[in-house]
């Protein structure tokens, strides 16, 4: 197949090197900042009381759930089951690997898009990597091809969580692929019809509902299954370094396939090297901005070592790799074999990933086709196109198949990536390092 040959071209041992070697030089750029600093953002998330804040501003926790809702999606279920699928076990460590030192990388992209960000005639910001790569670097035609890739990979990005909804609506509910274009359209027509505003509000109280909802459930199929715990943190590591040759040669994994699967799905999960989530912290409007960058860290941390975390143990507690199937029924075996009612939890679930990762993608790629436009044109409007679009390709995605709609996200992620980290390791002298 044309589109798989082009992807493990993109995704070969090249881009997982400069993807790694980034990764470790702002590690050390920060002094590990990512560790160090850890245990503050963790009790500035989640214990530090709220003050109330004008309803028309946008804080950092506001920013942070919107990233998430982009981040966790069905990336992080059928995503994860998709590395473990063609990855081997091993490709799980790699998804660790690559959120540790990702971590640093979105401390800098969020940094970076606060530094180079813009106010708009409507008293908004705008930012992201697209005005760091044109301010930052003086690169305004780099800036504008990173805009357009972006439109295209979160393209890609709406046919995978529009493709699994489509999965999930005919397994539960016997909807044919036309019945949930038309109710994922309507949805995400009505939110995206307020503006950032709104969605905003939906992913406040979408996502903190969505996470936790996951992690119970999932936490209490592994605790159910303890005792298998152990042993399988080992096959882990051990498929990782292709120590484990039962399982590297019975089935073809290999470490290449390992680090090419983990890394490239742990990046669509969390989206540290793309530089999506400067686009959202740009948008802050609260006085108090210098946290923006270590509540990327805990974004990374949340989306990848929690939630890909409980995907990927789930999948491999009732994995066969002797069966052809698809990474959604994969997850509906697992949670169905604790209890029958369990695999409604995960449908809910992945419903609510999907819905809200879309509206993220909405938002990155509304930014990026009017960053495009703006370079042309000035003083026109055209986001109602955009979201005509948009609305399109989402009523569009039920229709593919599964390893087509993750082939085309491979090779738009591969190049997407590409000017970001390319503007990352220019900019990287200039990264203000917190104490």
């Amino acid at each position: 197949m044309i589109l798989k040959k082009i992807a493990d071209f993109i995704w070969g041992d090249w881009l997982v090197a400069l993807i790694l070697i980034t990764g470790l030089r702002y590690t050390f750029i920060l002094r590990g900042i990512q560790f160090r600093k850890f245990k503050y953002i963790l009790k500035k998330t989640f214990f530090e009381k709220k003050e109330k804040t004008d309803k028309n501003k946008i804080t950092s926790i506001q920013a942070l759930t919107a990233a998430l809702g982009s981040c966790i999606g069905n990336g992080n279920i059928v995503g994860v089951v998709t590395a473990v699928m063609f990855g081997g076990p091993g490709a799980l460590f790699w998804m660790w690997v690559a959120a540790c030192i990702g971590m640093a990388v979105k401390y800098g992209e969020i940094s970076f898009g606060m530094t180079y960000r813009e106010k708009n005639e409507n008293g908004e910001y705008n930012g992201g990597p697209m005005y760091y790569i044109s301010k930052g670097l003086n690169m305004k035609s780099l800036g504008i091809l990173y805009a357009a890739l972006l439109l295209i990979q979160n393209s890609g990005g709406t046919l995978i969580q529009g493709n699994v909804i489509k999965d999930i609506f005919h397994d539960f509910l016997n909807f044919t692929p036309i019945m949930t274009s038309v109710t994922a359209g309507l949805f995400v027509g009505f939110v995206i019809i307020g503006g950032f505003k709104r969605l905003v509000r939906t992913m406040d109280k979408l996502v903190p509902f969505m996470t936790c909802f996951y992690f119970v459930v999932g936490f209490l199929i592994i605790g159910m299954n303890a005792e298998r715990i152990p042993e399988l943190f080992k096959l882990i590591f051990t498929s990782a370094f292709g120590i484990n040759q039962a399982v590297a040669g019975a089935l073809g994994f290999s470490v290449k396939q390992g680090l090419r699967y983990g890394i490239s799905r742990g990046i669509y999960s969390n989206e540290a090297g793309e530089g999506t989530a400067a686009i959202f912290y740009s948008k802050v409007t609260e006085d108090d901005c210098k946290d923006h960058g270590l509540y990327g860290i805990m974004e990374v941390f949340i989306d990848t070592m929690i939630v890909c975390t409980i995907s990927g143990l789930v999948s491999l507690l009732y994995m066969d790799y002797s069966q052809t199937t698809t990474p959604t029924q994969v997850m509906i075996n697992s949670f169905e074999s604790i209890h029958y009612s369990f695999k409604y939890f995960l449908g809910l679930s992945m419903v609510l990933f999907g819905m809200t990762s879309i509206l993220g993608q909405w938002v990155l790629g509304k930014e990026s086709f009017k960053y495009i436009v703006d370079q042309f044109i000035t003083g026109k409007d055209f986001s109602k196109y955009y979201n005509m679009v948009f609305l399109t390709i989402l009523c569009l995605a039920p229709h593919f198949s599964f390893k087509t709609v993750w082939y085309i996200q491979d090779i738009a992620l591969g190049l997407l990536i590409l000017p970001n980290l390319f503007a990352l390791n220019r900019l990287g002298k200039q990264i203000k390092l917190e104490d």
